[in-house]
């Protein structure tokens, strides 16, 4: 079932960056493609925010793996509508790591903090597969 997944999305990016990629047939189960968190928020109170919810995610991060890549209060807007005032972009070692993450009771009992000070409307989460054709 995950090449079905892999090959249309790599059938898309090769049409969009014009590049092609050919695909093993391998099997792909010891293969770890990371998994990217893409989140677009509209924060209503970032001292709360801060304080109650992204100042505790370092250490459960870190105990997956993971690795913020972005967080960024202004972003340039090439297309479509963002209300966003907060991108954040993590890499996860694989998808399986990214969804213990936000299985965990740590995680849990901080998502309400994040609930609270966002709003939801606005709001997104994201988690995507890394793009990882195989070559031959």
């Amino acid at each position: 079932m995950k090449m079905m997944i892999k090959r249309p999305a790599a059938i898309l990016a090769g049409a969009i960056f014009g590049f092609s990629a050919s695909f093993a047939a391998a099997d792909e189960s010891n293969v770890s493609t990371p998994a990217y968190l893409l989140a677009n928020l509209y924060v209503e109170d970032f001292e709360t925010y801060t304080s109650d919810y992204a100042n505790h995610l370092g250490p459960l991060l870190a105990d997956v793996g993971a690795e913020v890549l972005v967080v960024a209060p202004a972003v340039t807007k090439l297309e479509g509508d963002n209300g966003a005032n907060l991108t954040i972009v993590v890499r996860f070692p694989s998808m399986d790591a990214a969804e213990m993450y936000f299985s965990t009771d740590n995680y849990s009992a901080l998502r309400p903090a994040r609930i609270a000070t966002t709003d939801g409307d606005v709001s997104t989460l994201v988690l995507a597969p890394g793009f990882n054709p195989q070559s031959d």
